[in-house]
């Protein structure tokens, strides 16, 4: 659990960030403000412990975001008796930075990257490193690092070889004498298996290549599958591939099927199976600035969406960071950078605190900053044809047209992920 104390402009952006959090703010009418935008708040002043007991403190991680220094440390004093598993702290005053440490605080010094900061600060906090001998485990041997088991916890960042360092590729053939570099951490539990139930959306007639797309990735992240398609003119949904008389779903029919229960799936794989009549639509809803679409296949959405081009396999990802918020693409490249080649593609330099994080706990991935224009760069790396691009419906960052990445949706051979 993650408790964010003050609820000002930092505080709040931390919270849309960090899910299953929860806000400690004493100013009545900011409190009333975040739980109108749905955030999850606590009223009162923590520096009170009646306030903090109200919240389970032992094991959670604890981010002091006000900009009153002396209140942070008071607060961090009461969290550590309280048995806090990490604490952060905004630091406004250079001069409290030794105080703080001094307590076990981590410290991050207030400036326009602070939130990031703050974020790559908790997640270095949850994480270990070990060192793992392929001699010491006979079943590792010659065996490709993409078939080889470790801990759910823990992912492979290095192979040790005759006095070199190896980067881990998903098709790296283990010897005896080689030692695994292993980085465990809560978050790479989550991403080992990001997606339990899969909904796959058999719109047209014509969806074999789609639904083997479809077991493709269910089969990389050992998940379930569930089919929605219409069936003599009747929208159903099937466990098993018993499957006869399919026809063409309207756009309408597949909104209501998405609205209705992408909140029981983790992952929703449809087609596009008239590219045109659909490339012109996103054009007329970006045109006249409806968000309807927007809403449907990301904002609104908790879960991811693939556009499949029926891939067999996916050898060969971009993912781009075209959002202020990464955290949930990251996600997703740490998940498929396991078996795929993953090339991240950064369009803003704010995100480089993410990649410094991402780089030290998958080394495979090959992240890229953009030095010149990121509309050129995007569309230069993007005509390459990747099995799987991977962007965010939120495109605050990069100045990249949303017209653009739906041609790049609609009129390339790549598979896309929109995560919201």
């Amino acid at each position: 659990m993650y408790v964010i104390v003050g609820g000002g402009r930092i505080g709040r952006e931390l919270a849309e960030k960090i899910p299953n959090s929860v806000i400690i703010e004493r100013n009545p009418d900011l409190v009333s403000k975040l739980r109108k935008e749905g955030f999850n708040v606590i009223e009162g002043d923590a520096i009170n412990e009646e306030v903090l007991s109200r919240v389970d403190i032992k094991d959670s991680k604890i981010i002091l975001a006000t900009n009153d220094d002396f209140t942070n440390i008071l607060v961090a004093e009461i969290a550590k008796n309280r048995l806090a598993q990490d604490i952060v702290a905004r630091v406004e005053n250079p001069e409290y930075i030794l105080t703080l440490k001094k307590m076990g605080i981590q410290v991050v010094l207030h400036k326009p990257s602070i939130v990031n900061d703050i974020l790559s600060a908790l997640s270095e906090s949850d994480r270990r490193y070990f060192e793992v001998n392929v001699k010491d485990k006979p079943e590792f041997l010659n065996k490709q690092l993409k078939d080889v088991s470790v801990n759910d916890n823990c992912v492979v960042i290095s192979i040790f070889r005759e006095g070199k360092i190896y980067r881990p590729h998903p098709n790296f053939t283990l010897t005896e004498n080689d030692v695994l570099g292993l980085l465990c951490s809560r978050e790479v539990k989550e991403t080992r298996k990001p997606f339990n139930e899969i909904l796959v959306i058999l719109r047209s007639p014509n969806y074999k290549k789609m639904l083997e797309e479809a077991k493709m990735v269910a089969k990389l992240f050992n998940s379930d599958i569930f089919l929605s398609l219409k069936e003599k003119d009747v929208v159903v949904f099937k466990l098993k591939e018993i499957l006869t008389n399919i026809t063409e779903m309207s756009d309408e029919e597949v909104k209501e099927v998405l609205k209705e229960y992408t909140s029981d799936f983790d992952l929703i794989i449809t087609g596009i199976h008239d590219e045109e009549r659909f490339s012109k639509k996103i054009k007329n809803l970006i045109k006249l600035k409806n968000k309807r679409f927007k809403q449907i296949f990301g904002s609104e959405l908790d879960v991811p969406v693939i556009l499949s081009k029926g891939k067999e396999r996916y050898n060969e990802v971009l993912a781009v960071l075209n959002t202020s918020n990464p955290v949930n693409i990251l996600n997703y490249v740490r998940a498929f950078s396991r078996f795929c080649n993953v090339k991240l593609l950064i369009l803003d330099e704010e995100s480089l605190s993410y990649k410094s994080h991402l780089l030290e706990s998958f080394s495979n991935i090959n992240s890229e900053l953009v030095k010149g224009n990121p509309v050129i760069e995007f569309v230069k790396e993007a005509k390459r044809d990747y099995d799987l691009v991977i962007f965010s419906i939120e495109n605050d960052v990069g100045n990249v047209d949303e017209a653009i990445l739906w041609k790049v949706a609609t009129k390339t051979q790549s598979s896309v992920m929109v995560v919201r």
